[in-house]
């Protein structure tokens, strides 16, 4: 089998070629190439050495072909404007790409916050589209270095702002933290509950953010000198009704989780509370950090407004 022979020459030898047979002359090439006419000479003597063809026949004054410089004339006009096309066909894909950006948001996050902000995003950033995917926090994280998501939007659980992989801007700040139960939970006839009600019941943590979550239960309940019977509960945005009716109660971050159940009482807690930040990937290019930082800004107001909503109810 006949060895196959590994060409050390390059596009832009091919090139300088190329050119030099449509201009016809060394000078109007180097010319147009922007390079000296030693340059351009050497260069073409070098290829002429690498592959062992002679490409041009001696003259005074044209550039005349030899028949194995006409083929190859041919054969590397078409390979390099495939070459060109292609380059073209892919830096419009990138265009288009850019210009599809997934937005993902924690499921602790309800769906009329997810709404107004797509609604927000449509509204402020036209020359964009967005596709909303909705998973728990943990993944979120994943899909932003996975390159599954462009940018996330999450409750600052576990402080993902230290994470060296993500850059973080908030969006929300001290949003409180609340307890959740069902309306025919006894707890549910109080106006109020404090720590010392819950002590009876078990707290249901949501898997995602639950570190920092049990911190901040934790903590205080420390003040009142007893250890909370603390659950970890799996998609509890669903499961919820059945957790609490069965005597248990949920610690989560304040009304914005829960607040469009009617089957529920929420009780905010005086004292911890949580940011809303906007993420994504630390080593994104600049023009998608400048656009986060946009995006940010653009959201803010929307996420306060919905807090404050939520606050009054």
């Amino acid at each position: 089998m006949k060895k196959r022979m590994l060409l050390p020459i390059s596009l832009q030898d091919i090139q300088y070629f190329l050119a030099i047979v449509q201009f016809r002359t060394m000078i109007k090439a180097a010319d147009y190439l922007n390079v000296t006419q030693p340059l351009l000479s050497k260069r073409i003597r070098l290829l002429q050495d690498t592959i062992g063809v002679t490409l041009f026949e001696r003259s005074s004054r044209n550039i005349i072909l030899t028949p194995a410089g006409e083929l190859l004339y041919k054969e590397w006009s078409q390979i390099i404007g495939s070459i060109e096309t292609s380059v073209i066909k892919a830096q419009k894909l990138q265009e288009e790409h850019e210009k599809h950006l997934v937005f993902s948001v924690s499921n602790g996050i309800n769906p009329l916050w997810r709404h107004k902000i797509l609604e927000n995003l449509n509204r402020n950033f036209p020359e964009y589209t967005f596709t909303i995917k909705i998973t728990d926090t943990f993944r979120l994280v994943q899909y932003i270095l996975e390159y599954q998501a462009d940018f996330a939007l999450m409750p600052n659980f576990e402080h993902i702002e230290l994470l060296p992989s993500l850059n973080c801007a908030a969006v929300a700040d001290s949003l409180k933290f609340a307890f959740t139960v069902s309306k025919t939970h006894p707890l549910a006839k109080k106006e109020n509950i404090t720590l010392n009600d819950i002590e009876p019941y078990d707290v249901f943590l949501p898997v995602h953010g639950s570190e920092l979550l049990e911190t901040v239960l934790k903590g205080a309940c420390d003040k009142f000198h007893f250890t909370p019977s603390i659950k970890y509960g799996e998609n509890l945005d669903t499961s919820i009704a059945e957790v609490i009716m069965d005597k248990g109660v949920v610690f989560s971050l304040g009304k914005m989780c829960f607040s469009d159940r009617k089957d529920l009482r929420i009780y905010q807690m005086d004292g911890g509370t949580c940011q809303i930040v906007l993420a994504w990937r630390a080593g994104s290019a600049p023009s998608i950090a400048k656009l986060a930082q946009n995006i940010a800004r653009s959201i803010k107001p929307v996420v306060s407004d919905l807090a404050a909503e939520i606050e009054s109810t």
